[in-house]
């Protein structure tokens, strides 16, 4: 025997094996504390145990007391609240549940009676009953809510919401308690409840405790929802429901989180904004106070134009005092005069028109020409399909460039007849002018020009055109540039130099 317990359950001790019984059929029968049993066959108990049933996964038993077999065959056990029982043919396992009037009971023994009875045996007590006659409870208990405590105050009685149950509550009243019950007519006190608040937690077990607690529930639409079973653990379907509406704070709301949403949004906007505004008025008043000091430094320059190309117009006029061509000093006299007037009418704002510049120009041509004998013929030409007093030019931009081609191209020519000439036409948006003259060219006239280092006309005039014309540049964001090409004659020999002149009109 000690063999066959050890086979049945190696782990176990005897003293830890509850009960044994034999069936009809020549099988040993063993309980053991896990909700299991076993068997084994008498004949053979080296074989060990032929066959084991965990009954706690199957049916939730947990301890088994006793074993018997009755006159049919079917084998019986009894735990604390249900008999166990089986067709040892089919190995059909059922449970039957049950509850006993006077209490628990200290189980001693579990037989069966010839007539089918059964018996159990406790420390005071006899039951005696007839399993094929015993009934389940087929009563569904029905659930009902009881009260509502709101933050601690009773409600006067269940509220209802269009004539059925339900609690409407303010966003301060999330602190609520509902006290459940059910109607039961038998074992009524054995009831078993089970809760939850639907669309936050699922199904809470509370055993016999009939009341629950929430605090801080958010806002929303919910439903409180109660089942009850009966003695027997039997469940009834239909579920009560309270239908629960907790107000949300006007804070916590979407369209608040919304609205304060967009304000910062707005906000951030509004800041951007006005960091941009003040980008640009920071950008403006920069662009005013460069403007203003651009303007200040081309009236600076062409303040030094002037004197510049006034100190070789009276030396002119000093050249034929000393010679006593009266006749000639009065009339470079009376063309000097007129040029300086045009200067200084001009000389009062930064554009002029086409046409105050060419005859500025002309004058001086005329000038240059009876300074220098009729050394040099000039031309000035301008296209038929041009206004000249429609276009604004800088004042004084297109002089150096004229006196740069007599001074340094004609005046160095040793024959023939020296000629400027000057085209003037327009290309788009653009005001073109060729200043082209028959001289010596540049590479020449660098070199004679570094063996009279004391001339300093042409560096002079010239270094403050380029300035002025990269301030235009820079104060009109104008594209106003200058291109010199050198000129040579079939045998390869220089005969002159171009100046072209693009200013953006």
């Amino acid at each position: 025997m000690l063999n066959f317990l050890y086979a049945v359950a190696p782990e176990k001790t005897l003293a830890n094996t509850h009960w044994m019984t034999e069936d009809l059929n020549g099988r040993m029968w063993i309980a053991g504390p896990d909700g299991w049993i076993a068997y084994a066959e008498i004949d053979h108990p080296e074989k060990g145990v032929a066959r084991k049933f965990n009954l706690q996964e199957k049916l939730g038993l947990s301890y088994i007391y006793f074993l018997a077999v009755d006159h049919a065959g079917t084998l019986w056990g009894i735990t604390s609240k249900e008999l166990v029982y089986a067709n040892t043919n089919t190995m059909d396992f059922h449970t039957l549940s049950f509850d006993y009037a006077g209490g628990n009971i200290d189980f001693f023994s579990l037989e069966v009676l010839p007539p089918g009875k059964i018996v159990i045996g406790g420390r005071t007590s006899l039951y005696v009953f007839e399993p094929t006659s015993m009934r389940r409870n087929t009563e569904m208990p029905k659930p009902y809510i009881e009260e509502i405590q709101v933050k601690g105050k009773l409600l006067p009685a269940v509220p209802r919401v269009n004539g059925k149950p339900g609690l409407w509550l303010r966003y301060w009243e999330n602190d609520f308690a509902i006290t459940f019950s059910a109607i039961a007519y038998t074992l009524g006190e054995k009831c078993k409840f089970r809760y939850r608040l639907k669309g936050q937690e699922e199904w809470q077990d509370a055993g016999n405790r009939r009341f629950i607690n929430y605090t801080n529930v958010h806002g929303g639409d919910y439903v409180f929802e109660v089942q009850v079973a009966n003695n027997e653990g039997i469940w009834n379907p239909s579920v009560l429901e309270l239908p629960v509406y907790v107000a949300t704070a006007w804070w916590a709301t979407w369209w608040f989180r919304l609205l304060i949403l967009l304000a910062v949004l707005a906000l951030a906007y509004g800041v951007y904004r006005y960091r941009i505004l003040q980008v640009r008025r920071e950008e403006r008043f920069k662009s005013i106070y460069e403007k203003r000091l651009a303007n200040v430094e081309m009236s600076a320059l062409l303040a030094q134009m002037n004197p510049h190309f006034l100190f070789n117009s009276l030396n002119s006029i000093d050249s034929y005092i000393i010679r006593n061509e009266s006749r000639k000093a009065s009339e470079y006299l009376n063309n000097f005069a007129r040029l300086m007037r045009l200067i200084l009418n001009n000389s009062r704002t930064n554009y002029i028109s086409l046409s105050d510049e060419l005859e500025a120009l002309d004058l001086y041509l005329q000038m240059e020409s009876l300074r220098f004998k009729d050394k040099f013929a000039y031309e000035i030409i301008v296209d038929e399909n041009l206004d000249p007093s429609g276009i604004s030019i800088p004042p004084m931009l297109i002089q150096p460039y004229v006196e740069n081609a007599i001074w340094h191209g004609l005046m160095h020519k040793d024959s023939g007849l020296g000629k400027v000439t000057l085209r003037v036409n327009q290309l788009g948006d653009n005001l073109v002018c060729v200043i082209e003259d028959n001289g010596v060219g540049r590479t020449h006239a660098m070199a004679l020009s570094a063996k009279r280092s004391g001339n300093k006309r042409q560096s002079m005039g010239m270094k403050i055109t380029e300035d002025r014309i990269e301030i235009i540049n820079k104060l009109y964001d104008a594209n106003t540039r200058v291109q010199i090409i050198d000129l040579y004659d079939d045998a390869g020999n220089a005969s002159g130099t171009r100046v072209v002149l693009t200013i953006p009109v």
